[in-house]
C-alpha cells in the first residue's frame, strides 16, 4: 500500500466513526420521539446508554462489511484485505482513544472491534471473489 492509501484508510475510519455516532443519535431520537415520548430527559439519558450500545453493535459490522466490499470493488488493483484491515486498525485506535485505555479491559469493546474487522475483511474478500469470478472473466472476454 502507498502512503496515500494509509491516509485514505484514516479518512474511512473517521467516516465510519461519524456514521456510527449518527446512527446512535438517530436511534435514541427515534426512541424518544416515537417509541416512548413524554419522559423526562434523565429517562432518555439512562435509556441511551443501552440503546447506543446495541445499535452500534448491530449496525457497525454491517457498515464495515459494506465499506470493505465497496472500497475493494471500486479499487480492484489495491489489496482490499490489507486496506480493510488498515481502516479497522485506525478505527480501533481512534475509538480506544475516545473511550480511553480502560476500554481495553472491556470485553464487549474488544469483541466488537474484532467483529468489525471480520466484517470489513469479509466484505473485501467477497468483493475480491466476485471481481475474479469465472463468470465475470468470461463476460470481459
Amino acid at each position: 500500500m502507498k502512503l496515500l492509501d494509509y491516509l485514505k484508510a484514516g479518512g474511512v475510519a473517521f467516516g465510519l466513526l461519524i456514521a456510527n455516532h449518527v446512527i446512535a443519535i438517530v436511534a435514541v431520537t427515534v426512541y424518544a420521539l416515537l417509541i416512548n415520548p413524554g419522559q423526562p430527559s434523565e429517562f432518555y439519558a439512562k435509556a441511551a446508554e443501552s440503546i447506543v450500545v446495541w445499535t452500534v453493535h448491530i449496525c457497525s459490522p454491517i457498515l464495515f462489511f459494506i465499506t470493505g466490499y465497496l472500497l475493494t470493488r471500486t479499487r480492484p488493483k489495491r489489496n482490499g484485505l490489507q486496506f480493510a484491515s488498515m481502516f479497522c486498525v485506525v478505527y480501533a485506535v481512534i475509538d480506544i482513544g475516545i473511550v480511553g485505555v480502560n476500554g481495553l479491559r472491556d470485553v464487549m469493546l474488544l469483541l466488537s472491534m474484532f467483529i468489525n474487522l471480520l466484517a470489513a475483511v469479509g466484505g473485501a474478500f467477497l468483493a475480491g471473489i466476485l471481481s475474479t469470478s469465472p463468470a465475470k472473466q468470461a463476460d470481459e472476454s
